[in-house]
């Protein structure tokens, strides 16, 4: 069966061809590790990489480090939303509609921050 090793997830599969057992294993990670996993890659290439090379590989370090930061606003926002005791189409309706700075200015009025 699946272990949760943290935010990730491993599930063994176990098939029964012809009496013999055979196993694979699915590693399932969320989409802000492999994001994450992504920038740093991308980032380690373009330190290694020729001036053309250098420059595609940055703009993709920057997109996806731009993504991974949208994903992690939006999963404290939803934990927000929640906590405030709202229902599941209107957490999805203000997670899609709120753009990124007035989600980063609710959280941090929550949170009591100074800006």
């Amino acid at each position: 069966m699946g272990k949760s090793r943290g935010s990730q997830l491993r599930i063994t599969i176990e098939h029964k061809p012809n009496g013999s057992i055979e196993s694979v294993e699915v590693l399932q990670i969320s989409i802000l590790e492999d994001l994450w996993h992504d920038y740093l890659h991308f980032k380690k290439e373009a330190r290694a990489s020729s001036s053309f090379r250098q420059k595609r590989y940055l703009r993709a370090a920057i997109l996806v480090f731009v993504a991974y930061l949208e994903g992690v606003v939006n999963r404290w926002y939803n934990n927000w939303l929640v906590d405030q005791g709202e229902s599941n189409k209107e957490i999805r309706r203000r997670i899609r509609n709120t753009k990124i700075y007035s989600k980063c200015k609710q959280l941090t009025e929550r949170t009591n921050i100074d800006s």
